[in-house]
């Protein structure tokens, strides 16, 4: 039978050639000819009526490629000789199929073949390391490197990022020479999957492997580390792009300066306000993302002032203030419980910017008016997004039922239930959670429980005892 994609009892020297006595036949002119002419129902009618072997599709594309035949003939029959026979063919035909296409530069060709063979689950059960054995038996480095270079490629845009990172080792320990923009694959793909540890490893090889980076390649690995809180080796990584001559961008800052403002601990927003400086400093200006980026980070540090006071120099420096800009500091100034001037806010930014605040927006400030016990301005406000013919969502709702329900208001919440009914959306647990609790604190047991064995009833989450 041909043989299964790279069996692993042939591993060993692999010479692509084979002594057998039925590859050194040259092939009849007339298969050559209808290969050519992609004669295939004839083709196939001529091997099945002049050969006895079972192997002849193997035998033949032996025989081609001893005969010194065409590179795009070769392909042709590969091709047609897996779909009409099934066959798969062994490693050896494979890498010396692959080899030829390098030596015709028939790079897009390699590209197509690899990605195919990477979807089947059979070549990707063969270890990697067998797959560059087989690679360094036959060809050049350069055409050898160019294949590693594909497959890793290969491995990567197919989700298979663990067998492109082997193929990067393999690369290594084989001296073939990886591209970068194919090594920038394999990091962004490391990076999307939190593989950091093996971001690091790629990224500390390849500049022991001499392969050039490029921006790129520095901002996906700045972006890895921040992303898992490892500012300091971020940080160094600027460091190592100028001394190697390579200039950060906007990016590369931004990143830095919103991975201190999200994962940093003490004295962070310091450190991001230098890092804002030397950004500066570098001739870059800052730009809408680096702005938002502070103004969130200073309002989750609970330092309203100076959001404001950098939302005061984006608006200096002409740099477009956007809804996300708007709802940083309304949650910011809702945290502090400056809910007058959230207000202004929101106001400031319908008639001066012309942006419409969002559900999320009005869902803070109403929040904010609810943690202050301020549940008629938060009403007041909820009644005015309906007339203005917005409908509120579920959490709007659970949030003016919770704050009706811890201000004993229980009726109001109920009405707010029915309201939530009438509009064909369906209260959750959290809204059940909070009428119990309601019920709970008026004294009203038994209403609780009745309402208890209705969200039961409704499959949703069993209320919390606490509620009680």
């Amino acid at each position: 039978m041909p043989g299964k994609f790279f069996p692993r009892n042939k591993l060993g020297p692999m010479p692509f050639c084979f002594a057998d006595t039925a590859t050194q036949n040259v092939p009849h002119n007339i298969v050559v000819e209808l290969i050519s002419k992609q004669q295939w129902l004839r083709l196939r009618t001529h091997l099945e009526t002049t050969t006895t072997t079972i192997t002849s599709p193997t035998t033949v594309l032996q025989q081609l490629f001893d005969s010194g035949a065409d590179t795009e003939l070769v392909l042709r029959y590969f091709d047609w000789s897996r779909r009409e026979f099934k066959v798969k063919y062994t490693l050896e035909l494979i890498c010396r199929l692959l080899h030829s296409l390098a030596a015709a530069k028939m790079y897009l060709k390699i590209r197509n073949l690899l990605n195919g063979f990477v979807k089947d689950e059979s070549f990707c059960s063969v270890s990697v390391s067998s797959i560059f054995r087989a690679f360094s038996s036959c060809g050049g480095d350069h055409d050898r490197s160019r294949i590693a270079d594909m497959l890793m490629v290969a491995y990567v845009k197919n989700m298979r990022p663990h067998l492109g990172f082997e193929a990067f080792k393999r690369a290594g320990e084989y001296g073939l020479k990886l591209s970068v923009v194919s090594c920038n694959h394999l990091l962004n793909a490391l990076v999307k999957g939190s593989e950091i540890v093996g971001a690091e490893y790629v990224y500390k090889e390849m500049r022991n492997r001499k392969i050039e980076l490029d921006l790129v390649s520095f901002n996906i690995v700045i972006h890895g580390l921040c992303k898992v809180g490892k500012l300091k080796e971020a940080s160094d990584v600027i460091e190592d792009m100028k001394s190697l001559g390579v200039s950060p961008d906007a990016i590369t800052y931004n990143t830095l300066i919103d991975g201190y403002c999200k994962r940093g601990k003490i004295g962070r927003m310091y450190r991001a306000d230098a890092i804002l400086k030397d950004m500066v400093e570098s001739g870059i200006p800052a730009d809408e993302f680096t702005f938002n980026i502070l103004i969130d980070g200073f309002c989750k540090d609970r330092n309203v002032l100076a959001a404001m006071k950098v939302f005061d120099e984006m608006k200096n420096q002409g740099v477009k203030v956007s809804l996300i800009t708007y709802s940083s500091l309304i949650n910011g100034l809702c945290a502090c419980g400056k809910l007058d001037e959230a207000i202004a806010l929101r106001n400031q930014m319908i008639t001066c910017s012309g942006l419409k605040p969002d559900f999320i927006t009005h869902s803070v400030i109403i929040k904010g008016f609810c943690k202050q016990k301020m549940v008629d301005r938060a009403r007041e406000l909820f009644d005015d997004l309906v007339k203005q013919g917005m409908v509120p969502n579920v959490v709007m709702y659970n949030t003016m039922i919770d704050a009706y329900c811890k201000s004993r208001r229980t009726e109001d919440a109920f009405a707010l239930h029915d309201s939530m009914l009438e509009r064909g959306m369906l209260p959750n647990a959290a809204t059940y959670n909070s009428l119990i609790a309601g019920l709970c604190s008026e004294g009203d047991t038994e209403g609780a429980k009745r309402l208890e064995n209705v969200s039961k009833n409704k499959g949703l989450i069993k209320a919390d005892l606490v509620t009680y």
